[in-house]
């Protein structure tokens, strides 16, 4: 299965939501479970950026290299194989329209 964590902007819960699943997912030994681990936001604001210095900091303070480059969520990562974590209950609200529909 793959794993997408969703917040606003993408620079600073979802990266780090990301790094923190990734290394648990690879100290139980389980990478070969979560073939896809990622992040995304629901704007594009601040594309290509690394994640918030703030949070960086932070989360070096706690063993953690934040890499990710900030990017906005896009239709193909609302495949039936990937469990989407949005942050926030407006971020999860924003998500619908990702989501194909049926008829």
């Amino acid at each position: 299965m793959n794993i997408l964590f969703i917040c606003l902007g993408n620079i600073c819960r979802s990266p780090i939501a990301e790094e923190i699943f990734r290394q648990h997912v690879e100290r139980v030994g389980r990478s070969a479970d979560f073939p896809l681990i990622d992040s995304a936001g629901m704007i594009d604001y601040h594309e290509g950026e690394l994640a918030d210095v703030r949070m960086r900091r932070h989360a070096e303070a706690h063993g953690y290299r934040l890499t990710h480059r900030s990017r906005p969520m896009k239709a193909e990562d609302s495949k039936p194989s990937t469990a989407s974590w949005p942050w926030m209950p407006t971020t999860s609200a924003d998500c619908a329209h990702f989501v194909p529909t049926k008829r």
